[in-house]
């Protein structure tokens, strides 16, 4: 015995899935009968009614199989189900009509949700002193060329539009640290050198080169690793590590020095540009990105308060969504926004502020 498709290609064809990158909203209205199980559980079957014809709205997928034993059609199966979830919905009323119970939901549908990507907020990034090290064993005068790739490298980065670069190039991390625990009336502090803290709200920037031998003459290796760290104390968010191979242009390193006298150092440079750059860009790129997800705290009534607003993006139709909140989603509208605040409410009217206090939500795009 085996299974064969059928031919549904047409009948598949009207009943293809909705793609929807957001959450949609649909108003559907779901009915039953009140005889014989009366009123309450004609109203349930009513709403299961609404609910399936709401995930069937947001798309639907159809399958067909034949069976087929020894050449011979013996049956057909068709299985029409649902593409879509329900991530909430709220009952927006229930009537009874002659015989039959009507309940009525606004229902939100769609995949999981994206977490809306923030590139409007203005993030300042300080570019603390670099760490360059060459080996003993290599001409000192690479010490001065890997100086300038470095700050080639630096000018050359794709800075997103939202990052402002500050350049301190005399300050370590171990200074800003110190800057930042430091208080603001102690002498030593402010006459020791080591400069302004980094803001809270802001990051920093370290990158660590060593330059060794390579293991072919005639080449040294680049170790090296970026730092991203945030805030007042540099706490670390992230780290690349980078290895090139740079050729010297010359297999005898005794000849390093005077190959380099030939103004090849530009070649040099542009191998540690092009192979380094490409690299950071995207760091700082992913970087530029806040993703819009913070903690809910109870406001009055039903309503939620977010430390998230305009300026990061959000707009009327911007949709919260709280996961494991008895629900596998729970879905939040906006019913006020400022500049850098939000107020929320559940769009479930059953649910309370309570159940949503402390909780972490994200915002996605609004509904459609």
């Amino acid at each position: 015995m085996r299974w064969l498709v059928l031919p549904l290609i047409l009948l598949q064809l009207l009943w293809l899935p909705t793609v929807a990158g957001a959450t949609e909203m649909i108003r559907v209205t779901g009915r039953a009968a009140i005889e014989p199980r009366g009123q309450d559980a004609a109203e349930r079957l009513a709403l299961e009614d609404a609910l399936y014809m709401a995930a069937m709205a947001g798309g639907a997928e159809l399958n067909g199989f034949s069976m087929v034993e020894n050449g011979i059609l013996v049956g057909e199966t068709v299985l029409l189900r649902p593409s879509s979830r329900i991530l909430d919905f709220n009952i927006v009323k229930k009537t009874a009509n002659g015989t039959y119970a009507e309940v009525e939901v606004d229902a939100y549908v769609g995949p999981a949700p994206l977490v809306m990507c923030n590139r409007q907020r203005e993030l300042r990034l300080v570019a603390l002193a670099s760490h360059i090290s060459v080996s003993q064993r290599l001409p000192a005068a690479l010490s001065a060329v890997f100086n300038q790739a470095y700050e080639d490298v630096i000018s050359s980065v794709a800075l997103p539009g939202n990052i402002v670069l500050e350049r301190r190039p005399n300050q370590t991390v171990a200074q800003a640290r110190k800057a930042g625990s430091a208080s603001t009336f102690d002498y030593n502090a402010l006459m020791g050198g080591g400069g302004k803290a980094v803001a809270a709200d802001d990051h920093a920037l370290q990158m660590s080169w060593r330059i060794v031998p390579a293991e072919r003459k005639g080449k040294v290796a680049l170790q090296g690793e970026l730092l991203l760290l945030a805030g007042t104390a540099l706490k670390p968010v992230k780290k690349i590590q980078f290895n090139q191979s740079i050729k010297l242009l010359e297999a005898n390193p005794i000849r390093a020095i005077e190959v380099l006298s030939r103004a090849k150092t530009s070649k040099i440079i542009e191998t540690v540009t092009s192979g380094l750059t490409p690299q950071i860009s995207t760091l700082l790129d992913d970087f530029s990105c806040r993703p819009l997800i913070t903690r809910l705290a109870k406001g009055s009534g039903r309503h939620l308060h977010v430390e998230l607003g305009q300026r990061d993006g959000l707009d009327q139709a911007s949709l919260g969504f709280v996961e494991g909140a008895q629900n596998p989603w729970a879905v939040l509208k906006i019913v006020q926004l400022s500049n850098n605040s939000a107020i929320l409410e559940p769009i479930n009217m059953d649910r309370t502020a309570a159940e949503f206090d402390g909780l972490q939500v994200r915002f996605e795009n609004g509904a459609k």
